[in-house]
């Protein structure tokens, strides 16, 4: 369901971040890699990745409780790829669920490595357009991009309304490190 490509290949492959059981807790975010673009509708390569499934695990959970989503694009830093991601606290209890937009900083040739990530959500649910509409206390992030020195984070709130929060890059970057 939730799966996002590198915008360039890694080390001369096409590369995707993924989120496995998205709707059967508990989720996992992982990374395939395709030697040709057909390899991403073959029944035997994922047969064969899902085989080996740890192998391609991101690690982002803080909890067992806690639920992941990849959300957008990574995009490309000096410091290495950026990945912003819903991070659902609580998610086996819906009444403690938290919500959450939180970023990780993937090394650029070895992006399974984690080089850094944000301790706590960039931001939750506190806006009325946020907390109230169609599911309630929900913020779910679905695109950012860079523009000159701003960081831009598209997201879902209460699955009613699309908005954006803009950072200022450089700040959003040291919370990473």
């Amino acid at each position: 369901k939730a799966m996002a490509f590198f915008p360039e290949k890694i080390n001369g492959k096409y590369a995707a971040l993924l989120t496995i059981n998205t709707d059967l807790p508990p989720s996992k975010i992982a990374i395939a890699y395709f030697e040709k673009k057909s390899d991403i509708w073959s029944k035997e390569y994922w047969d064969k990745w899902l085989a080996n499934l740890e192998d391609h695990l991101i690690f982002l959970p803080r909890l067992n409780s806690d639920h992941l989503e990849v959300g957008a694009v990574p995009f490309k830093t000096l410091d290495g790829w950026v990945l912003i991601y819903s991070h659902i606290q609580n998610y086996l209890k819906p009444s403690l669920r938290i919500f959450g937009v939180e970023a990780v900083l993937l090394d650029l040739e070895n992006p399974e490595k984690i080089v850094g990530r944000t301790t706590k959500p960039i931001f939750i649910p506190e806006r009325d357009y946020e907390l109230r509409g169609i599911v309630n206390n929900v913020v779910f992030p679905t695109g950012a991009v860079v523009v000159n020195d701003e960081f831009l984070i598209y997201y879902g709130a209460a699955d009613k309304v699309g908005a954006f929060i803009s950072l200022k890059l450089m700040s959003f970057l040291s919370l990473l490190k």
